[in-house]
This record gives C-alpha cells, structure tokens and sequence, in this order.
C-alpha cells in the first residue's frame, strides 16, 4: 500500500475518533448534572436524618458537612451557611430555583415541619434526578452516533 493512502486512512480514522470524542464532550453536563442532582439529594437525606433524630444545629452540621468530599460539586466549602449556598451551574432555570427555596428556608421552622419540608425536596430531587439519568442516557447514544457520523463525513469529504 503506498504511503500517501495509508496516510490518509489514517488520517480519516483519526477525524472520526475526534468526532466521536467531541460527542462524548457534549455529554459530560449531562452527566455532571445527574451527579449533581445525587449529592444533592444525598445532602438533604443527611440533613433530614441530623434534623430528625439529633437535632442537630444547622451551624455545627455546615461545618461538618462543608469537608465532607461527598459533597464536592455542591461547593460548600464557598459558602457560610447552608442559608447562603448558591445553586450549581449546571442545574437547570428551575432546579436553581429549587434549590435555593430549599436552602433558604432552612432553620426557620421546627424540627417536625423541617423534616417534612426536607421529604418534598427530597422527592422533587430525586424526581429531578431521574429525568437526569434518562437525558443523560438519550444524550449519550445521540451525541456519540452524531459526532461519530460528523467526523465520518469530514473524513470523505477529506478523502
């Protein structure tokens, strides 16, 4: 086989492998967001057990909690009180919104009315949670196969 067509084979083999890979990019946010909404949902499970049953401080449960790796995307380690926590970006409009109406009102009730306030959010996040997964999973087959077909076109047309 003479060089030059090996060199282009080679070539469009490797635009097809960045296509797909750009693909794979796109999907990435999705996936952030899915483990986004986990830790959250994760963190107001912690909470509504330390406000159950050991009625703990909200103060002493931030400190706590804010060096806690499980919670790393949540950036706790930004904020002064759960009250202050700002909303990941990768949330969407209306989980943003969500998020802080969750946070803000916390401390503000007693332990009963708080922990049932923490069981809709709860339920909201992990309902939010599950549309995650599956966009996650539409996002995943669609952004490979169309990147894997863009960078396919690229490299005929580069042939």
């Amino acid at each position: 086989m003479e060089l030059s067509v090996l060199c282009k084979v080679l070539g469009a083999a490797l635009v097809v492998l960045c296509g797909w890979g750009t693909g794979r990019a796109f999907c990435r946010r999705t996936v952030c967001r899915r483990r986004t909404l986990a830790q959250t949902t994760a963190l107001l499970q912690r909470l509504r057990e330390e406000i159950g049953y050991r009625k703990t401080d909200l103060t002493q449960l931030y400190r706590r909690m804010a060096d806690n790796p499980a919670y790393t995307s949540l950036e706790l380690l930004q904020s002064q009180s759960f009250q202050s926590l700002a909303p990941p970006a990768v949330f969407t409009a209306e989980e943003q919104a969500l998020f802080r109406e969750c946070f803000q009102q916390l401390g503000r009730t007693m332990a009963e009315q708080e922990c049932a306030q923490l069981d809709f959010y709860i339920l909201r996040f992990e309902q939010a949670g599950r549309q995650a997964a599956e966009a996650e999973a539409q996002a995943g087959r669609l952004y490979g196969r169309l990147g894997l077909g863009i960078g396919a076109m690229a490299a005929i047309l580069l042939l």
